[in-house]
């Protein structure tokens, strides 16, 4: 994990959503970067003790591991760095990425909430969307993911539009299901 850090340290080039992959693209926590997390724990501690270590940097090394499909480093790098500063949106919405990615819905909804209280971002409000989605509950995704695309999505906000498809149908309003169907790119 020091590795990770170590570049984004140098690099500090974070992004406003950096998990801009859709959740079913997301791989599984892969068991391989344990061994590392020990010695990226003990990099960071001495970081933190010499004050070199703040938020920003946490969230950059998250999008560092994310990038190297390393998902449990990734998530744990969010979550400090939403320890350090409980007001960063953009960690908050990438935990919940995470977390939703890793089937563990109930910490995801929590961390998407708290990311949308934060910043009723678009990203966000889909993140929290697709979650209350997968959860089946209809009502509420159909709310945050409606409120969604009134802002900026990656692909046209065809995950989006899909996820409202099956709400839509859920709940059987069929034309609406229809009408958000036509708009992705499945």
């Amino acid at each position: 994990v020091g590795e990770y850090l170590g570049e984004a340290l140098k690099d500090a080039k974070p992004s406003s959503r950096t998990n801009a992959k859709t959740p079913t693209s997301l791989a599984a926590p892969n068991s391989a970067d344990q061994p590392a997390t020990t010695d990226m724990q003990d990099f960071v501690d001495r970081q933190l003790q010499l004050g070199h270590v703040d938020s920003l940097a946490f969230r950059c090394a998250g999008d560092v591991a994310y990038g190297n499909n390393e998902i449990s480093a990734a998530l744990r790098m969010y979550q400090q760095a939403v320890q350090l500063d409980p007001r960063d949106a953009t960690s908050w919405n990438n935990a919940a990425w995470l977390q939703y990615s890793m089937d563990d819905l109930e910490m995801a909804l929590q961390a998407a909430t708290r990311a949308v209280e934060l910043k009723a971002d678009a990203n966000y409000l889909e993140t929290r969307g697709l979650i209350l989605a997968r959860l089946e509950r209809w009502p509420e995704a159909i709310v945050d993911l409606e409120r969604a695309l009134n802002g900026d999505l990656p692909n046209g906000g065809s995950e989006c539009h899909l996820a409202l498809s099956k709400a839509y149908t859920s709940v059987g309003k069929f034309e609406m299901a229809a009408a958000h169907r036509s708009r992705t790119n499945h």
